[in-house]
C-alpha cells in the first residue's frame, strides 16, 4: 500500500504526458502569433515607406510646378516697360496725315477750311502748343459736353485777320470753350516763342461761334488739319 501511494505521489511519466503536450501547444501558438505579428508589421512597413516616398516626390514636383506657374503668371501679368515721353507719343499721334517722307506740309497764306456744319453740344476743353523746330503747333482738343469723344468735326476755318498777316484767326462753328486759360475774352496768353508770340480768344459774330487769334511777329504761312481719337484740330505755323 505504501509502495502504491509513493508511486502515485511521485507520478508516472505517462501520467504527466498530457500536461506537457498542452504546454507545448500553448508555446507553439504563442510563437505563431509572434511570427504572424512580425509578418504583418513587415508588410505594413513595406507598404508605408514606398507610398510615403511617392508622396514626397510628388510633393516636391508639385512645389517645382507651383514655382514655374508663379513665374509664368508674374511674367504674363507684368506690365511692359514704358519708353519715350508722353509728349512724344501725343505729337506722333497728332502728326499730319498728309505728311510723308520727302513731302513737306502744304503751308500757305490762303484761307483754309475743314469740317462741315455746326455741331451742337461740342466744347474745346484743352488748348496746347509746342515748338517743332521748322513750325509751331497749336492743338485744340474737342469733346462732347458730357466728356465723351466725338467723331464729327464742325466747320473750322483759318484766315489772316489783318493786312500785315500777323494775326491769324481760327474759327469754330457751334463749339464752346471750357479751357480755363481762355475764360476771359481778348486776354492774351503768351506762348514764349520768338515767332508765334501769343494766343487769345476773341469775340465772335454770334454766340454760335468761337474764334481764336494767333499773334505772330511776321507773316507766316500755316496749315490747318485734324486727327481723331480724340478729335483734335491742329494749326501748324511755319517758322
Amino acid at each position: 500500500m505504501v509502495t502504491v501511494m509513493a508511486a502515485a505521489s511521485i507520478g508516472h511519466p505517462l501520467g504527466r504526458q498530457p500536461a506537457n503536450r498542452q504546454v507545448k501547444g500553448v508555446m507553439a501558438m504563442r510563437k505563431f502569433l509572434v511570427l504572424s505579428t512580425l509578418l504583418v508589421t513587415l508588410l505594413l512597413i513595406a507598404a508605408v515607406f514606398p507610398s510615403g516616398c511617392g508622396r514626397s516626390e510628388k510633393g516636391e514636383a508639385s512645389g517645382e510646378e507651383k514655382a514655374v506657374s508663379e513665374a509664368e503668371e508674374q511674367a504674363g501679368t507684368e506690365e511692359p516697360a514704358k519708353t519715350g515721353k508722353v509728349e512724344e507719343t501725343e505729337e506722333a499721334e497728332e502728326a499730319p496725315s498728309r505728311e510723308t517722307e520727302g513731302e513737306s506740309m502744304p503751308f500757305t497764306f490762303d484761307a483754309q477750311s475743314i469740317g462741315s456744319g455746326g455741331v451742337p453740344g461740342l466744347v474745346i476743353n484743352d488748348v496746347r502748343w509746342s515748338d517743332h523746330g521748322d513750325y509751331y503747333r497749336i492743338v485744340f482738343e474737342i469733346h462732347r459736353t458730357d466728356g465723351t469723344d466725338t467723331t464729327t468735326l464742325p466747320t473750322t476755318q483759318s484766315w489772316y485777320g489783318s493786312a500785315d498777316q500777323r494775326r491769324l484767326l481760327i474759327f469754330f462753328l457751334g463749339t464752346d470753350v471750357s479751357d480755363s486759360q481762355f475764360d476771359e475774352l481778348e486776354e492774351e496768353v503768351f506762348l514764349g516763342d520768338s515767332r508765334v508770340t501769343a494766343l487769345r480768344r476773341q469775340m465772335g459774330a454770334s454766340t454760335l461761334e468761337t474764334t481764336f487769334a494767333v499773334v505772330t511777329n511776321e507773316p507766316s504761312r500755316h496749315y490747318l488739319h485734324y486727327v481723331t481719337g480724340p478729335m483734335r484740330v491742329i494749326l501748324d505755323i511755319e517758322k
